[in-house]
């Protein structure tokens, strides 16, 4: 009901984002970021939050941070979910409503996306639908991870965890450079873990054991 579903099994950790934009009409500290996900084994941090870094010292890298395509999330053709006209001001707003077993973010220009997350013990299984063009899917990784891609396979090494992702309806995935604000005014870059989607859904299979 607030938002935020959190699994902790087996020292998995897993959050999937499903509120709104944000608080109230103006949604100021909102971040364009429905249905992403986080994942951590451990202390290992595998899939995360890019977080907000500044709100006004770097405008360009507040728009980056708090945009869609940053997150563990879909986004269509590099764009985000809701409409950004400042620093602290949103125009037109995704929605998200449950729907079945999952959540659906409709999209303030139209694209449609849905997810459900599913989490046994070490395993997470992330199912998406989609309804729009350029479709992307995203997991913002943590700067300390090491990544090996082998087509629909991709393994993440951070700290003590191995992570591996495989994922049954992409063209492949690839490594994009991204940034990450482990706390305010503070930025690192990034991997992250991308793929455009070769169907209108896609299954995601994200399993985590120690090294």
């Amino acid at each position: 009901a607030g938002g935020y579903t959190v699994w902790r099994e087996r020292g998995t950790l897993v959050t999937h984002d499903h509120g709104p934009l944000g608080l109230g009409p103006l949604s100021a500290h909102g971040h364009a970021d429905a249905l992403s996900v986080t994942i951590f084994r451990g202390r290992d941090a595998v899939v995360v939050d890019p977080g907000t870094f500044a709100y006004q010292e770097d405008p360009a890298a507040r728009d980056l941070l708090r945009a869609t395509p940053a997150h563990g999330t879909v986004h269509f053709g590099g764009r985000s979910q809701s409409e950004m006209l400042g620093p602290f001001l949103w125009g037109r707003r995704a929605r998200v409503t449950r729907e079945g077993q999952g959540w659906l973010c409709a999209w303030a220009s139209g694209e449609r996306h849905w997810r459900s997350v599913e989490v046994a013990g070490a395993r997470v299984t992330i199912e998406d639908r989609v309804e729009g063009r350029g479709a992307e899917l995203v997991f913002p990784l943590h700067p300390d991870a090491a990544l090996a891609l082998d087509g629909r396979r991709a393994v993440v090494t951070v700290g003590g965890t191995v992570a591996t992702f495989e994922t049954d309806a992409i063209e492949g995935w690839r490594c994009e450079e991204g940034l990450y604000s482990p706390r305010f005014g503070w930025k690192r870059p990034a991997a992250r873990l991308c793929a455009c989607l070769s169907a209108a859904a896609c299954r995601t299979e994200v399993r985590a054991r120690h090294r």
